[in-house]
């Protein structure tokens, strides 16, 4: 007996998670997973899975998250045109850089290469296959493919962000005590947080410093 045809709306990508999930950083600060999810999908296809990275510490995105596709296809779709639009801004900045110099105008025989170029700046602006940046809530965005190397740089920032919070917190039990004589000692610190507005100190060191 034949197993039935798998649900379409339910079947597994058509390659490994690896190839489908994206890596999207500089993100706007506001950019949630709803709004990755709805711009991934509208332009490249559907979407499974979207976060934005958020700090534990501040609660803030970390201006980076990862888009999931369903197909294989379309998250090289996604990484090919952000490549392409990178690409074809820089080219476009560099020759725009070069017409405002007017060094070869001024050289007599540059002149050519600057009509050269012109016309490549103009082509390009111009052709139908210029490749429009992947733009999320008015900001450029890179996307690139969550490799492993990038998801270990996650985990890193993430074990990061754990530290930073957790020296945070030390730091928020942490109470200086100044104007104190060379003769106090640790012991008659902690005999004063035997009092009730001390108790929260579960431990007392005195820091000695030379004069």
């Amino acid at each position: 007996m034949s197993s039935p045809d798998p649900d379409p709306a339910t079947a597994a990508p058509s390659r490994a998670v690896a190839d489908c999930k994206v890596f999207v950083g500089g993100l706007h600060p506001l950019t949630t997973a709803e709004t990755l999810c709805g711009y991934f999908g509208r332009r490249f296809g559907e979407v499974i899975d979207a976060v934005v990275m958020i700090d534990r510490a501040t609660g803030r995105s970390r201006g980076f998250g990862f888009v999931t596709f369903r197909e294989a296809a379309d998250a090289a779709s996604a990484i090919e045109a952000s490549a392409t639009a990178k690409k074809q801004a820089a080219e476009a900045a560099e020759k725009k850089k070069k017409t405002k110099s007017g060094g070869d105008d001024e050289g007599g025989g540059g002149g050519g290469e600057d009509d050269d170029d012109d016309s490549n700046v103009d082509v390009l602006t111009a052709a139908p296959t210029r490749v429009e940046p992947l733009e999320v809530d008015g900001k450029v965005v890179d996307a690139k493919l969550a490799s492993s190397s990038s998801r270990g740089g996650e985990n890193a920032n993430a074990n990061a962000s754990s530290a930073d919070a957790a020296r945070a917190d030390a730091a928020a039990k942490r109470l200086f005590v100044g104007g104190l004589t060379r003769e106090t000692t640790e012991d008659s610190m902690r005999e004063v947080r035997s009092h009730s507005h001390w108790s929260p100190y579960d431990r007392v060191g005195v820091v000695n410093a030379d004069p």
